[in-house]
């Protein structure tokens, strides 16, 4: 029973030496910190980068969205021109009259 009494005071011990870390984590401030670093000390062309990224990212999903369009497009009209097909081969027989085509 010591020797878990003695874990518990260990551990809230080392979560109160470390409550400054855990709560910089918790609002993200040590993600912002880190990424302001990078930022500014490793990378500084960064910012113009992510937005050739951020562009060809939207570009590509544009393209995608065309390319879904046109082809819901060419697709429904592949069923109408069908559609069409089938109903005027009904029409391009020509009615019976006593045996013989008019």
């Amino acid at each position: 029973m010591y020797d878990e009494m003695s874990n518990a005071v260990n551990i809230s011990d080392g979560l109160y030496e470390s409550s400054h870390f855990i709560a910089t984590v918790v609002d993200c401030t040590i993600v912002e910190d880190t990424l302001r670093n990078v930022t500014l000390n490793h990378c500084p062309k960064l910012k113009k980068y992510s937005a050739w990224v951020y562009g060809g990212l939207v570009t590509a999903t544009i393209s995608v969205v065309f390319s879904l369009l046109f082809c819901l497009l060419y697709a429904r009209e592949r069923q109408h021109r069908k559609h069409t097909n089938n109903v005027n081969k009904g029409y391009d027989q020509s009615p019976l009259v006593g045996g013989k085509k008019l």
